[in-house]
């Protein structure tokens, strides 16, 4: 499968989220699923995609072939919160035309199967606020019914329970 992963933290919050962001990609990546990373938070980008290519390069030490644009794709930042979060139900290349390092989306291979949400059979948020976990139930798991789980700073984590015991949220991993 090809997941959806949004990582919508900053350097600030890193220590926190980091952990949760590379336990993800291990994860995900030892059950040979692809990764489209995006980014909606504006210190971001540079952050989350430094922790893709440490976890990458991990599994190529062991002999594991990931390849960019193939096996994980960061589409990097933008701007626009939860309208970006709607205009990827019309299509992920619209939202974001080009990677974080400007690359067409549309040419990329781990794209050939995803232009929308139907193409991913669920969401990963980490999340350190606004936009964040709750934009994402409510913009895209309440229109679209992508399944999510989400793992968020210690302080968000109660404000997302009832997200949980509604079924809106399949899981919910809160920071220390």
């Amino acid at each position: 499968s090809t997941i959806l992963m949004s990582c919508d933290y900053d350097p600030a919050s890193t220590p926190e989220l980091g952990p949760m962001t590379r336990t993800a990609l291990r994860q995900l990546w030892e059950k040979r699923c692809k990764v489209v990373v995006t980014v909606l938070w504006n210190g971001g980008s540079v952050v989350v995609d430094q922790t893709i290519e440490e976890v990458a390069d991990e599994f190529r030490a062991r002999g594991v072939k990931l390849v960019d644009g193939v096996d994980y794709v960061n589409l990097g930042y933008k701007s626009g919160n939860e309208a970006v979060m709607v205009l990827m139900g019309q299509g992920i290349a619209s939202a974001f035309p080009v990677d974080q390092h400007g690359r067409v989306t549309a040419t990329l291979p781990i794209m050939r199967n995803v232009s929308g949400y139907s193409g991913f059979p669920l969401l990963v948020n980490i999340s350190a606020g606004y936009p964040g976990t709750k934009e994402w139930v409510q913009q895209v798991n309440s229109r679209f019914h992508l399944p999510m789980v989400s793992g968020c700073t210690a302080v968000s984590a109660p404000e997302f329970f009832p997200y949980l015991q509604s079924g809106q949220l399949r899981g919910l991993l809160g920071g220390m």
